[in-house]
């Protein structure tokens, strides 16, 4: 039973509006930051949070979700965590940023790969690793069960779904995970990498891709 009151932070980055969730436990003082992109605002809500950064999580290894790596790391030595099959393509992520011409810095290799099931402590939470490729080869989610909240990256947006044309990306996947999100409760909140959070309700009903995954 969760007996804490959850932190839960939206910091949009541009240039491309991507989103960095800063999500922690209010009593244990201790947070992550999924998918740090190159606003200055995200250390600054960690310095006022006042407690630990445990982990740097990663949903995928695109340039906007990972640029706030390096500077993250340095200021409060916390480890990098990606999706195994993203690692190789991690550090380097400006790559990605050069399709769009955008020059950006790459990240630090990670301190960590993840795999299906894994798990990270969050204070009384603990966040739940589901592997979802599709927009890369190996992007993952993080779960975390009990409050039923999913952060998601790229997979799916409010009423969109993540691109799949950009290199490693893969349409056949990403339908095929689209379809494994959906037996997710109706009402667990996505926390996604662009946009506003939805729900999987909204979505099985509203998602005009839906006849895709459903």
């Amino acid at each position: 039973m969760i007996k804490t009151e959850p932190f839960i932070k939206q910091i949009v980055s541009p240039p491309i509006e991507e989103n960095c969730w800063l999500f922690g436990d209010k009593k244990d003082r201790v947070l992550v930051a999924v998918d740090p992109g190159n606003s200055k605002q995200i250390v600054e809500e960690i310095d006022n949070f006042g407690g630990r950064l445990a982990a740097i999580c990663c949903t995928h290894m695109h340039f906007d979700h990972v640029e706030g790596n390096k500077v993250l790391k340095e200021r409060f030595s916390a480890p990098i965590l990606i999706g195994r099959k993203d690692a190789p393509a991690l550090t380097e992520s400006y790559r990605s940023a050069e399709l769009f011409g955008i020059q950006a810095a790459a990240s630090p290799p990670a301190d960590r790969l993840l795999v299906e099931g894994d798990t990270i402590k969050v204070g009384s939470y603990c966040l739940r690793v589901i592997e979802y490729p599709g927009h890369t080869p190996g992007l993952i989610a993080f779960y975390e069960e009990d409050l039923k909240f999913l952060f998601a990256g790229d997979l799916i947006f409010y009423e969109g779904i993540g691109r799949f044309d950009l290199p490693g990306g893969d349409f056949k996947k990403t339908k095929e995970s689209l379809r494994k999100l959906m037996k997710l409760p109706d009402d667990v909140t996505i926390f996604t990498g662009h946009g506003s959070k939805t729900t999987i309700k909204h979505e099985r009903v509203h998602n005009p891709f839906k006849e895709h995954f459903l």
